[in-house]
């Protein structure tokens, strides 16, 4: 006998998360368009447009090759669980996984999409189909698996990424009925570059203390969804409003680890909660949602094609590679900026879980407060986080003090 699939909650969560955003006393006219674009479901998103609609399970995924083909993407992540299906997973099974699925089957939404595309960068994503069988959603057809290869500077494994790139474009082209273009994929290049500028631009905001975290969270995670173009005309909008910094002198935070996406902004707020200023990250959900522009010196489809898959793949700062060496040293990079860090580590997510011992070693040495927090997406441990992360203040508080009388 089949068990029926849990019944999702309610459609109107995210329209919940977004109000309350809205009701913040730094909330913005100009952050709508950002709240909008993270409230709206892949139904939603398909909806008023011929163009295709394709789920995105990972960043790997150059978004640029979409684009060029007028496909759009609709990053999976976020949305809630449905209740009742956890104790069907492994206890430890990726929240996010979790939360993309329930997202999926809240109302048949991945009915809406035209194909999916998972990156296998972690374990828990190469079991995301048996995730998603839980939900009652068999595997949207057609359907592209991307192999990142874990080894970047030994062996062949740009060359193989360059190969699955290749792959990838190849049944894009087939969903969308036409070939790719260089002059679109050149246009689509030089769009990207352009977004990836006004991240910047607001990441510089940032670390000066001008842009709260839980808005750069916002709008970095909305580049996620929809178009581009929308989201760039947006920013460019919003980049005059911040200004000059708070006059309180909160200490600055650097946080590192698991990705978090809307609604799910507990760690951010809780940081704001406790008297922090969170002035830079790592996540590819936040300031990593580039790897950073593609360029290129040979201008035909396949030189513009070996520049972005290199990009994707050199750049990429996940603790899935085996050969990477310097995560603690990109952190360490920006040490001027900050004065302690967090560490985000979402239950299940291994890779960071592990890469947080050997960034905390390093920070160690330097003398750099660390505080590994580890989490899910329910409310539940709140209490017991802000409790950790006032004490955590404290001792920076103390440190300053330290360095006043040695001065």
């Amino acid at each position: 006998m089949t068990t029926a699939p849990p019944r999702p909650p309610p459609a109107d969560a995210l329209a919940r998360a977004g109000e309350k955003l809205r009701r913040r006393p730094d909330y913005r006219r100009e952050f709508d368009p950002f709240l909008r674009r993270l409230e709206e479901g892949p139904a939603a998103a398909a909806r008023g447009s011929e163009r295709p609609l394709v789920g995105v399970l990972c960043q790997q995924a150059p978004l640029e090759l979409f684009h060029a083909l007028g496909i759009r993407t609709h990053r999976l992540c976020g949305g809630g669980e449905a209740p009742g299906t956890a104790s069907r997973l492994p206890a430890l099974a990726c929240p996010l996984l979790r939360a993309a699925a329930a997202g999926l089957a809240r109302d048949g939404a991945w009915r809406s999409l035209a194909g999916l595309v998972i990156p296998l960068a972690c374990d828990w994503a190469a079991r995301f189909p048996a995730i998603l069988s839980q939900y009652g959603i068999e595997l949207p057809d057609p359907f592209c698996f991307l192999e990142p290869p874990r080894l970047r500077e030994a062996g062949d494994g740009r060359e193989r990424w360059r190969a699955e790139i290749g792959r990838l474009a190849a049944f894009l082209e087939k969903l969308a009925g036409r070939p790719l273009a260089a002059a679109r994929l050149r246009d689509s290049l030089a769009l990207y570059r352009r977004a990836w500028g006004a991240l910047e631009r607001l990441t510089e905001k940032r670390r000066r203390g001008e842009v709260p975290g839980v808005w750069f969270f916002l709008i970095a995670n909305s580049f996620l969804r929809g178009d581009p173009e929308s989201w760039l005309a947006a920013l460019e909008e919003a980049l005059p409003g911040f200004g000059e910094p708070p006059a309180r002198d909160a200490p600055r935070i650097f946080l590192a680890g698991s990705p978090i996406f809307f609604p799910d902004f507990k760690l951010p707020e809780l940081l704001e909660e406790a008297g922090f200023a969170l002035v830079a990250d790592d996540l590819c959900s936040s300031e990593r949602i580039f790897p950073g522009a593609a360029f290129y010196r040979d201008p035909s489809l396949p030189g513009m094609l070996q520049a972005l898959a290199e990009r994707h793949h050199q750049g990429s700062g996940c603790p899935v590679f085996a050969d990477d060496r310097n995560r603690p040293a990109s952190i360490l990079g920006q040490a001027k900026h900050f004065e302690g860090v967090v560490f985000h580590i979402l239950k299940g997510c291994h890779p960071y879980d592990m890469d947080s011992r050997g960034v905390e070693a390093a920070l160690g040495k330097r003398g750099i407060p660390f505080l590994r927090l580890e989490t899910d997406l329910a409310p539940g441990d709140r209490e017991n986080l802000l409790v950790r992360l006032e004490a955590f203040r404290a001792i920076l508080q103390r440190g300053r003090r330290g360095r006043s009388g040695r001065a």
